[in-house]
């Protein structure tokens, strides 16, 4: 087969160009965010060399559930992310934004699609839905039947007006920081670069709350792809929580935006 230059293509790739949108919609997203404030040192040893550590170490434990996906045939997955509050200065771009040093998720179709494409550190992982209950929730996330965390919220009050009107203005262009590494059959990586990607999310309602988080001790028996991850997460000391948020809406995900950072 010959390849088309001006089109994009996935692997297995001899089967013709790429069946995903550049544009994907997500009809519907509800994610819950339960944020802390950890010690920079800490957090400055889980960054790629070319990113540092924001003006505040913040992490942020967010899971999300997203339905209504169009290149899933309108099914829908969820994830749980770690994700720091990450800078990156470089010669040409200069930006703060959210990276996620790991990302489980709950299917292999935006697992794959986000690793290869977007450099995304995204690993498998059971993820029953969002546990709701009045004026509160908590979420967990597995590997097999091992818990690898597990986060409970409480004191739900809405956000509306102005807070919620400057939450919408945010999230209608919310950026993330990727590394692709790609290794390579010898020593040399087949990538190794920062990448940036945007989403573009319309939140119709939202919530504050207060919350806490907490990650499990699973061996590697027990968790052999996540275990030797949690256990570096348990590594940053909680110094004090943020306000959690749970939001609901839905999402454009342009992947024709997706960039290397230079």
């Amino acid at each position: 087969m010959r390849l088309d230059p001006t089109k994009r293509y996935d692997m297995p790739v001899v089967f013709g160009p790429s069946t995903a949108p550049d544009i994907t919609t997500m009809a519907r997203v509800q994610s819950v965010s339960v944020p802390f404030v950890t010690d920079r040192a800490a957090m400055a040893e889980l960054l790629p060399p070319f990113l540092e550590v924001a003006e505040v170490p913040v992490v942020t434990v967010v899971h999300t559930m997203n339905r209504g996906v169009d290149y899933m045939g309108g099914r829908g997955y969820n994830i749980v992310r770690v994700a720091f509050a990450a800078a990156f200065h470089g010669e040409v771009d200069t930006l703060v934004a959210p990276y996620a040093p790991v990302m489980w998720e709950s299917d292999a179709a935006p697992i794959i699609l986000g690793r290869e494409r977007g450099g995304y550190a995204k690993i498998f992982g059971r993820i029953p839905d969002l546990q709701e209950r009045e004026q509160g929730c908590s979420f967990e996330c597995y590997e097999y039947n091992a818990r690898l965390l597990k986060a409970e919220v409480a004191d739900w009050t809405p956000m509306v007006g102005e807070q919620l009107a400057a939450l919408r203005q945010r999230a209608s262009e919310a950026v993330t920081l990727g590394w692709k590494y790609i290794p390579g059959i010898d020593a040399e990586p087949d990538a190794n670069y920062p990448t940036r990607q945007v989403m573009h999310y319309d939140y119709d309602r939202a919530w504050t709350g207060n919350a806490t988080v907490s990650f499990d001790t699973p061996d590697a028996d027990e968790a052999p792809y996540s275990a030797h991850i949690v256990a570096a997460l348990r590594r940053l000391p909680i110094l004090r929580y943020e306000p959690a948020t749970m939001v609901q809406g839905s999402m454009k995900l342009p992947r024709n935006d997706v960039r290397r950072l230079l």
